[in-house]
């Protein structure tokens, strides 16, 4: 008994390209997988470059919608660790994660600690889109979520990343342990206590 051969519909093995008419094969190397309620795929009406250059076209044309889209984007918890996730990989100090998912797990195990709170100052964290777009310059707000090394001289790690409010982050700027335990020492000597504001 002969093995059957797997019907293939050569008509599907390639795709035109309705801005360039150019036909090319139907894959991800040349066009964008579309992802409705289907499981399988289907895919962009255009190539890869001719979607790309509508979408440069429209951003170039909508200038406000998209700074709007993409705040409103960073201002979730995802898009915002997102970017502290960016800021991380080209950190000159060094950084051990290898993935943005990795960040995420370590920034929800801190969260079943401490939940949205700074766990410097305990006060409730943000998470504010950091630019006006008005004034065209960054905008620093103090309760916002950051990332901040324990300690300054090592890469950020499991073991060396802490999220604390922008506020508490630069309080603390470079300090050191043995810095911190000298200076709590001339406040308790001087004030009787070292949990003073």
């Amino acid at each position: 008994m002969g093995l059957r051969k797997k019907y293939v519909n050569t008509a599907l093995l390639f795709k035109r390209c309705r801005k360039c008419g150019e036909e090319f094969p139907r894959n991800e190397k040349h066009f964008y997988p579309i992802f409705k309620q289907a499981k399988t795929p289907g895919w962009s009406s255009l190539c890869i470059p001719c979607d790309n250059k509508r979408g440069r076209k429209f951003k170039e044309a909508n200038p406000q919608r998209i700074w709007e889209s993409n705040k409103k984007y960073n201002e979730t918890e995802r898009g915002f660790l997102m970017g502290i996730w960016g800021g991380m990989k080209k950190s000159k100090h060094g950084n051990e994660f290898e993935s943005f998912d990795e960040v995420w797990e370590h920034w929800q195990a801190q969260k079943k600690t401490y939940g949205m709170n700074c766990p410097i100052l305990g006060t409730p964290m943000t998470m504010i889109k950091g630019r006006s777009r008005a004034a065209g310059k960054k905008v620093t707000t103090p309760t916002n979520v950051s990332r901040d090394r324990v300690l300054s001289t090592r890469p950020y790690s499991k073991q060396n990343l802490i999220f604390t409010s922008w506020k508490a982050n630069n309080a603390k700027n470079n300090i050191t342990p043995r810095i911190a335990r000298r200076f709590l020492c001339f406040v308790r000597e001087r004030y009787g206590t070292e949990d003073i504001e």
